[in-house]
């Protein structure tokens, strides 16, 4: 049996194999170097739509990219995320769950997920400082709420 990629609202999605090859066809025609499936469909849980990150030659016109697909695959239901200019966040998670659906030259994806590894690392600091600002934050905005006299409060 045909492996799928996750149905959702707008699926069932045709078997891997035929995103694959429609895909294939679509980034050769395009001149992109890596097309990669993650999220949900990714990881065969229910989707609502095709998540596909793209690496170009060059600047990726995200919208001229979906409608390329979109008519290929046969649905509306496709959103795409250029690899070339995604946080290093999102570049992790299509190297950890994505499933390389076309490579221009063999390993482009291993180059690719080497590339998002590092660079997901190297801003590691970047993060967890964001991370210690929002939490201060939060904490300032409940104290000032709790501080504040309530509205309406029988005196």
């Amino acid at each position: 049996m045909a492996q799928r990629v996750g149905a959702g609202e707008h699926g069932p999605w045709p078997a891997l194999d035929t995103v694959r090859r429609v895909v294939a066809e679509v980034a050769r025609e395009a001149g992109y170097r890596l097309v990669v499936l993650f999220g949900s469909a990714a990881r065969g849980e229910p989707a609502e739509d095709l998540d596909l990150g793209i690496l170009a030659r060059g600047p990726l016109d995200a919208v001229a990219a979906t409608n390329r697909l979109t008519p290929a695959l046969g649905t509306q239901a496709v959103d795409v995320a250029d690899l070339g200019r995604a946080d290093p966040l999102l570049l992790m998670l299509v190297a950890r769950d994505g499933v390389p659906l076309y490579e221009a030259s063999p390993g482009e994806f291993a180059r690719f997920a080497s590339l998002a590894a590092r660079r997901f690392f190297d801003t590691r600091k970047f993060r967890e400082v964001e991370r210690e600002m929002i939490g201060e934050f939060v904490a300032q905005h409940e104290a000032g709420l709790k501080s504040e006299p309530r509205q309406g409060a029988a005196g």
